[in-house]
């Protein structure tokens, strides 16, 4: 009879070691769930605490002249002169939009034996005048824009919108032509109209 105690002892240690083993590695596991967890949330946390610190040091930039002295602004009068700055910065843009809206573009182009992949690419800025402006190329044989420069007679005069139609000549792309010059000359003619 104390043998089959013996034996139920062991057996019962036995299973007690065993649910003790499986307790350890179940909490370890949800431990180590926990800690990716917390790890994830630091993150989150550090980057939100990054920005905070980035803000708070353009507030400490912003000082205003009192007499020639450099006063701090309040937080409080940072805080507001930079909504202010961001809220000017929205209405420019917006009136850069309104003013692309008022404006169309159309394209035309001459180059001898020559045609344009895909599309004349257009100027990224429209201005608000109509006109036209003409843009001499010159192409090498692969089809790249090499140099531009602007025709005399152009009719629209904001500076902004003429380096801008020289930039998207420059992106616009014509066919390989082998035969061509290594430089080959043409046009491309930007005409802005007012809706």
């Amino acid at each position: 009879m104390k043998r089959i105690m013996d034996m139920d002892t062991n057996k019962i240690l036995l299973i007690i070691a065993i649910l003790l083993c499986g307790a350890t590695g179940y909490f370890a596991y949800q431990t180590s769930k926990e800690v990716k967890e917390l790890k994830a949330q630091a993150k989150v946390t550090e980057q939100k605490v990054d920005s905070l610190m980035l803000a708070t040091a353009k507030i400490a930039k912003s000082t205003k002249t009192v007499s020639g002295n450099r006063q701090p602004k309040s937080f409080w009068e940072a805080l507001f002169s930079e909504i202010e700055e961001s809220e000017k910065a929205a209405k420019a843009e917006e009136m850069a939009k309104a003013a692309r809206a008022k404006v169309t573009v159309s394209t035309s182009y001459r180059l001898e034996d020559r045609y344009v992949i895909g599309k004349v690419e257009l100027p990224e800025h429209l201005g608000t005048q109509s006109g036209t402006i003409t843009v001499n190329v010159s192409v090498n044989e692969y089809g790249t824009v090499k140099k531009t420069s602007v025709a005399e007679g152009a009719t629209i005069t904001d500076p902004e919108v003429i380096e801008s139609v020289r930039k998207a000549a420059l992106q616009t792309d014509f066919n390989s032509n082998y035969d061509a010059p290594e430089l080959q000359e043409g046009t491309i003619t930007y005409t802005f109209k007012k809706k």
